[in-house]
């Protein structure tokens, strides 16, 4: 008896948080990819997922990888989301910590992303990403916007 009452306790509170985990909703999301060309001439690539949902909790992943301009990586970086803001339907800006990186004192760095969605102008989108030793908070993001040449950037 004494195992049959533990094991419907331990069945009902997995229940319990897999449905409150389950009732969270994405308010707001960026994700995509995309690929331009930095004034020095390296092909800067990005590709991403972040966004919040309805109890404040953010989520996500950026994996970014430079070229140089004769080809060739010259270094990546990947790091989780931490901040999500929207500053229009169609601009987002994110950022996280670095969680892993070709140079490893880019590591427990943050990082900062402005992306901006498709349109006729910027038909892949454009991007901006800034490294900082400062936790992020995505509220004064100053990134210089590169337009994508390729991708397909989202917010939604």
């Amino acid at each position: 008896m004494r195992n049959l009452a533990f094991a419907t306790s331990t069945a009902l509170l997995i229940l319990a948080l897999t449905t409150t985990a389950s009732l969270a909703v994405t308010v707001g999301e960026a994700t995509g990819n995309g690929t331009a060309v930095a004034k020095d001439g390296t092909n800067v690539s990005i590709q991403f997922k972040a966004g919040v949902d309805d109890t404040n909790t953010y989520f996500g992943q950026l994996q970014e990888n430079e070229f140089g301009a004769k080809g060739g990586k010259t270094s990546d970086f990947h790091g989780d989301v931490r901040c999500y803001v929207e500053l229009s339907p169609t601009v987002a800006v994110f950022g996280g910590l670095i969680t892993s990186a070709s140079d490893p004192s880019l590591v427990g760095q943050f990082y900062e992303v402005k992306v901006v969605e498709d349109s006729s102008a910027a038909p892949h989108g454009q991007f901006g990403i800034v490294i900082t030793r400062k936790p992020v908070t995505c509220l004064h993001v100053n990134v210089k916007l590169l337009t994508s040449s390729s991708g397909d950037i989202t917010v939604h």
